[in-house]
């Protein structure tokens, strides 16, 4: 059973290394910040539904303003 659990905007540069652990074209300063935003947000206990539309944000989950995608953060809740 997935919650809500929280609603981010998320860079772009991102998404692939959070979906797929693809970490290839990131700087290591990129790199260094997803690493401290995953920890937060284990794959066993969290699930991701990404959105469609691309959008600059000021205010990323993480790093600087850039574009970003929305998350929808789902928590698995066993029962």
């Amino acid at each position: 059973m997935l919650q809500h659990y929280d609603s981010l905007s998320i860079p772009e540069w991102a998404v692939s290394a959070i979906e797929y652990g693809d970490f290839s074209g990131l700087t290591r300063k990129e790199c260094k910040q997803l690493s401290y935003f995953l920890e937060e947000w284990p794959n066993d206990r969290f699930h991701i539904e990404w959105g469609y539309e691309r959008y600059f944000s000021n205010n990323p989950a993480f790093g600087l303003p850039c574009e970003c995608i929305d998350a929808v953060i789902y928590e698995r809740i066993t029962a």
